[in-house]
């Protein structure tokens, strides 16, 4: 994180993790952030778009916010470092979101050398959850105790 120059974070929804410190700091430091607007596809996706400290949000169908349609999109190769929700993870990397796949279908654009990382509770990881061939993985795991490599699958 304290290398990446464009940091890709969520916008809290629900139960997920407030990430405004987090963006707070990133801004301080200088960093590109990008954050998601979700299509209906089909496939049902994610673009990333630039979130400036003045960008007026929107409301999504779905019930989140997220960048205006009219935010420059960033290109996902751009991202160094990808900040991902989810209501559980487990310790390979897999997660369990809304049931969408938005995620799924995001996380394999990045570059390889790309850094995602899942962000929860620590109460909120356990050790396995049921995984699809589609399903992807972060390699960190970011909550209140520190951040974890995951495990290999």
């Amino acid at each position: 994180m304290r290398s990446a120059e464009v940091v890709g974070v969520y916008l809290a929804f629900g139960t997920e993790v407030d990430l405004a410190d987090v963006i707070t700091e990133a801004r301080a430091t200088g960093k590109r952030l990008v954050a998601p607007r979700c299509h209906a596809g089909p496939p049902p996706h994610l673009t990333l778009h630039e979130l400036r400290e003045d960008s007026e949000l929107v409301r999504h169908a779905l019930g989140h916010l997220e960048p205006p349609a009219d935010a420059p999109q960033v290109s996902v190769g751009a991202v160094d470092v990808l900040l991902v929700p989810g209501l559980v993870f487990d310790e390979r990397g897999y997660r369990l979101g809304f049931g969408l796949g938005y995620y799924d279908r995001l996380i394999p654009r990045l570059r390889t050398d790309a850094g995602v990382v899942g962000v929860t509770l620590s109460d909120l990881v356990v050790p396995r959850l049921p995984a699809e061939p589609h399903d992807a993985r972060v390699g960190h795991i970011a909550t209140e105790l520190g951040v974890q490599v995951t495990q290999e699958a």
